[in-house]
């Protein structure tokens, strides 16, 4: 496994993305509650809810953002979790 999914618990990759990314939890995400995908201007682009649902891997399809950067904020139970990314 990936040092960085074992330290953290989860990995959100490709790094930059083209069209899709997938946020990789190492267990159940069972205290995921969401995720919010926003541009640079702070504009929500993408967002899913989930009650201990959610999947070890959550795919995340972007095929009509535009190029640059963007912000991934995951909400569990207990914190918070804000990302950047990149987009080619």
């Amino acid at each position: 496994l990936p040092l960085r999914l074992k330290n953290q618990g989860y990995l959100i990759y490709p790094s930059p993305f083209v069209n899709t990314l997938v946020v990789h939890h190492i267990l159940p995400p069972t205290e995921l509650r969401s995720i919010q995908v926003y541009n640079a201007a702070g504009q929500l682009v993408w967002a899913d809810t989930y009650n201990g649902n959610a999947n070890t891997e959550i795919p995340i399809n972007l095929p009509n953002v535009a190029a640059g950067v963007y912000i991934i904020r995951m909400s569990y139970t207990n914190k918070i979790v804000v990302e950047k990314l990149v987009k080619q």
